[in-house]
C-alpha cells in the first residue's frame, strides 16, 4: 500500500527505491515512480504458533500459521488460544475481548460466544483513520443495497472544536432495513469519536465487546474492571489446585 498526497493506492507492487537529491522515490509496477520526503516501511507480522508440544495435542494449526478455535476460544480439549495467534485480528482491544471469552469458559460462566461483525480498527495518524463494520466496497460485495452517507468533518461541531480543515464521517447501511453495517472516521480522535457500541445496536446485537479500539483516552476504568474479572479466575485456579494438592503460584 502507498499513502500519496492525492490518494491511497492498494495493491502496488513495488519493485525498489531510492534517494534522488532530497527526495525518496519509489519505483511501481504500472505506474510513474512515487515521489516524497519520507518512505515508512512496515512489513507486517506473522503469528508466533511455534510452540514446543504442539503437535503432540489435538490443536490444529493452518497453512499460514494460525490456531484454529471454535467461537468460545477452545483450540482443544482443554487448550485455549487468544490473540495474534487465533488469526481474528492482530489488535490488543481484539485479544481482551477473546480473554474474557477464554477466562468466562473456563470458570463454567454464560457468555455469548465470539463475534467479530464489530470490531474497530483504529490507525494513530494525524488525523487518526477509524472503521467499524464493513466498508462500502464490503457491503455491495456482500450483495447489500448500500446506502452510504459522507459528512465532512469540518461542517460538525466536534470537527469545529478541533479547528480541522479536513476530515470525514461515513457511515454504510443496508437500504431495505435502514440496518448500520459500517463505518469510518478520518480526524482527530477518530479511534475515540467512532463507536462501535452504536454499530452493534443498530444490527440488534446482544453483546457490546468492543467500546473502542486500543488504546482508547478512557482506558483507566477499563483496565480496572478487568483487573477485577482475572482475579477471580486467579483465585478459582489456586482453589482448584487445592483442592487437587497441586502447587499455584498465579499472582
Amino acid at each position: 500500500m502507498l499513502l500519496t498526497p492525492a490518494a491511497v493506492v492498494v495493491n502496488a507492487n513495488i519493485h525498489g527505491g531510492e534517494i534522488e537529491g532530497k527526495e525518496c522515490v519509489v519505483a511501481v509496477e504500472g505506474s510513474e515512480p512515487f515521489r516524497g520526503d519520507r518512505v515508512l516501511v512496515a512489513v507486517g507480522r506473522k503469528p508466533n504458533s511455534q510452540i514446543p508440544g504442539l503437535d503432540k495435542t489435538r490443536v490444529v494449526v493452518n497453512e499460514k500459521g494460525f490456531i484454529q478455535v471454535d467461537e468460545h476460544m477452545r483450540a482443544a480439549d482443554g487448550i485455549w488460544a487468544m490473540g495474534d495467534v487465533t488469526g481474528k485480528g492482530m489488535f490488543t482491544h481484539l485479544a481482551l475481548y477473546q480473554s474474557s471469552i477464554v477466562a468466562a469458559n473456563i470458570l463454567d460462566e454464560d457468555i455469548p460466544p465470539a463475534r467479530y461483525d464489530a470490531v474497530p480498527r483504529v490507525t494513530f495518524t494525524d488525523p487518526e483513520v477509524a472503521a467499524v463494520g464493513m466498508s462500502e466496497a464490503d457491503a455491495r460485495s456482500a450483495g447489500l443495497e448500500a446506502v452510504v452517507v459522507v459528512k465532512q468533518l469540518p461542517a460538525t461541531f466536534r470537527g469545529w472544536l478541533h479547528a480541522s480543515s479536513d476530515g470525514i464521517i461515513k457511515l454504510i447501511a443496508e437500504r431495505q432495513t435502514g440496518v448500520l453495517v459500517g463505518a469510518t472516521v478520518v480526524g482527530p480522535r477518530g479511534g475515540d469519536v467512532l463507536a462501535p457500541r452504536d454499530l452493534r445496536r443498530a444490527q440488534h446485537a446482544v453483546a457490546d465487546p468492543f467500546r473502542h479500539g486500543h488504546p482508547p483516552c478512557g482506558y483507566v476504568g477499563h483496565v480496572s474492571l478487568r483487573a477485577d474479572f482475572f482475579r477471580r479466575l486467579v483465585s478459582y485456579a489456586q482453589n482448584q489446585a487445592q483442592r487437587n494438592n497441586l502447587k499455584c503460584d498465579a499472582q
